[in-house]
Order: C-alpha cells, then structure tokens, then sequence
C-alpha cells in the first residue's frame, strides 16, 4: 500500500498539471449544489388557503392545498450522474493515458444504461447509509468508508451491479478504512484555509482531497489485486 505522504505528493502534482480542470470541474459541483439549496422546495408542501363562509358560521374555514414538486426530485436524479462523473475526471488524473476533458464530468450522462447505473448507485448509497446512521452515528461513519470505494469500481467496470460494486468495496475496504479516514483527517488544515481566502483555496483544496482518495483507490486495488477484478 502506498504511504499517504506518497499519496498526497503525487495527489498535488496531478492537480498542479491539471489545475484549469480542476477548478472547472469543482466549479461545476458547486454550482449544482448551490442551485439545489437556492430552488429546492420539499417535495410534497401544502399551503393553508381560506375557503367560503359556510351558510352555517360566519367563521371562515381554513383548507389546504397540496402541491407536488418535480425539481427536488429532479435535482436527486441528476445528483448521481453529476458526483459520479467528477469523481471520474478526478481517478482519470491518475492515468497517464487517460482522455481526461471536461466532458468527462458528464460522462455518465451519455446514455441510459450509465445515467441508471449512477442513479442506482447514488440511491443505493444513500438508502443504505442513512439506514446504518439509524444506528447512531459510529455506524454510519464506519459504513461510509466501507463503501467508499464502489464509484471507483463502477466507473472502471460499468458492467458491475452496484450491490455488486459495494460488496466488492467492503472487501478490498477491509483493514483499511482507518487508513483512508486518516487520509480525510490530513487535509483539515488545508480546508482551514478556505476561511481566510473567503472561500476560494476550495477550490484547490477539494481536487486536491478527491484525486488523494482516487490514488488510495488505485493503491487498494493493486495491494488486493488477487481478491478483486477489475475491467478497465
């Protein structure tokens, strides 16, 4: 397994060379979820109208209208597609032969079968995880790192299920979800930074922290290549 320090030097030289679309691509993450914040009202609301004076009372009757929304519906649906194509531009920096673009940050947009696969995977994921946080928080913490690796399986293998992917992630995550939660504990000084530049080291740091975990990815997976097949 490669030492972290290795991780995180090789990590800031790929960001370094790949900095314009580094930026873009987190860019775009924000934005989405800026747009989701801003426009995102509950799925199902109801607003309290009053209705006629009944022949009866003089005492006007409150009514409810019930209304459903599309777009919060709409922005989950394109949540998957979205997060599963930036992690893919991000384990993309780590090939050295890779046709990285900013297309690729839509790549699972480009047609059904892979815009259901990440669907399902975001839907699967978090159905899961919010059961296992269920049973308090630890769990749900532990189980965040067990599955932390199935986008990067699916983006190699797009053939693989995604209950498939998760369990494949469990196994090669095996004694080593500490050292990837260590990984995510060292660059809390770097996101410290983001206060005093208002906001703008973000937008180093996040590539920076996302193309580290896509090389404790490809790591893992050399060190367990025995266990796991993986079909590029």
């Amino acid at each position: 397994m490669t030492s972290r320090q290795q991780i995180k030097k090789t990590a800031k030289n790929l960001v370094s060379r790949n900095l314009g679309l580094a930026i873009l691509s987190t860019l775009t993450l924000v934005l989405f979820y800026t747009i989701i914040r801003s426009l995102n009202p509950p799925l199902l609301n109801y607003t309290t109208t009053t209705v006629h004076h009944s022949l009866t009372s003089d005492i006007p009757r409150a009514g409810y209208h019930y209304t459903f929304s599309l777009l919060p519906l709409l922005l989950y649906i394109l949540s998957g597609p979205i997060k599963i194509g930036i992690y893919n531009v991000f384990l993309k920096f780590t090939k050295d032969d890779a046709d990285v673009s900013f297309k690729s940050v839509f790549s699972f947009f480009g047609n059904g079968s892979l815009f259901f696969l990440s669907l399902s995977w975001y839907i699967v994921y978090s159905l899961l995880l919010f059961l296992w946080s269920l049973l308090l928080v630890i769990p749900g913490i532990i189980k965040t790192y067990s599955y932390a690796m199935a986008p990067y399986l699916l983006i190699e293998n797009t053939k693989l299920g995604v209950l498939e992917a998760i369990t494949k992630s469990r196994r090669i995550m095996q004694g080593r979800k500490f050292d990837l939660f260590i990984l995510d504990l060292s660059f809390i000084g770097w996101y410290l930074l983001c206060v005093p530049t208002l906001g703008l080291a973000y937008f180093w740091v996040w590539p920076y922290h996302q193309t580290s975990r896509a090389l404790f990815y490809k790591s893992l997976v050399a060190e367990k290549d025995n266990t796991l097949t993986i079909t590029n």
